[in-house]
């Protein structure tokens, strides 16, 4: 089986960019056979973004509650981001979950753009 395929789909989230989209994809977690770890594939494609990462747990909750964070972290620094015109819903704040530890980041976000 080869992890980084996204199929199925389990969630999408569109975002706005200057009149663009940019779509966050997350796949089904799925079960590794060396490690018996669960492995989640995230996809993120927009005007200038196009990435696929592959975020790993213990289980597929944790797999799946990192990779939404993955998602969260790698939005932060695309280049759609970084011009100031990411947004979901007309917000900066792009409702992903963020690592603890990074928490604070969402405190400089204003709400509207």
């Amino acid at each position: 089986m080869e992890k980084t395929i996204i199929d199925p789909v389990i969630a999408t989230r569109i975002l706005e960019s200057g009149g663009q989209t940019v779509r966050v994809s997350i796949g089904m977690p799925r079960p590794d056979d060396i490690s018996n770890n669960y492995f989640c594939p995230i996809e993120i494609v927009g005007p200038i973004t196009n990435s696929r990462t592959l975020v790993g747990g213990v289980d597929a909750v944790q797999a799946l509650w990192l990779a939404l964070e993955m998602a969260g972290m790698q939005l932060l620094i695309t280049e759609e981001r970084k011009a100031g015109k990411l947004t979901w819903l007309d917000h900066l704040d792009l409702g992903f979950p963020l690592p603890s530890r990074l928490e604070y980041l969402r405190e400089k976000i204003p709400e509207t753009p």
